[in-house]
């Protein structure tokens, strides 16, 4: 379970992932961002696949953006800049909210032969986004169900 007292979540990953140490992530930064932070990733073993959970101060502005408004918002910039809309598919796009009352936006889709999940949960002025990719549709789906699994944390 990863736990963030700051953001008062917790987060039961999946058990076929393992916990991975965040500051050895290659993952790509055009422009460092103060207002991203790197919270907790998890990858299958060896592999490639996990989830990756940032937090993004919402509307604050950068050289490359004009600051995030809300989740759909994060979404709609997700399908810009994976280039989804020209060589991938959209699985499902929802907004759904869980038995614990948190709310949660959900774009799946499949690009370059990975299945891929982009979730986010606003807390306050800060948006929790979980970014899932799989090689399979079921590794994705029981990602993104334990994604919609948190809870708030005390």
């Amino acid at each position: 379970m990863f736990t963030n007292s700051f953001f008062k979540l917790a987060y039961p990953w999946p058990k076929f992932l393992q916990p991975a140490d965040v500051s050895k992530l290659n993952l790509p930064t055009v422009v460092p961002n103060p207002n991203e932070s790197l919270l907790f990733s998890a990858r299958k073993g060896t592999e490639p696949f996990g989830v990756v959970v940032i937090a993004e101060k919402l509307g604050v502005s950068t050289q490359r953006s004009r600051g995030i408004k809300d989740g759909p918002d994060f979404l709609d910039r997700v399908i810009v800049s994976s280039g989804l809309s020209s060589k991938g598919r959209i699985l499902k796009r929802t907004e759904s909210t869980n038995v614990h009352g948190l709310t949660f936006q959900e774009l799946d889709y499949f690009i370059n032969g990975e299945y891929v999940s982009a979730m986010t949960i606003q807390v306050g002025q800060w948006l929790m986004a979980f970014r899932c990719n799989a090689e399979s549709e079921s590794d994705l789906l029981a990602m993104t169900k334990s994604v919609l699994s948190s809870r708030p944390h005390v």
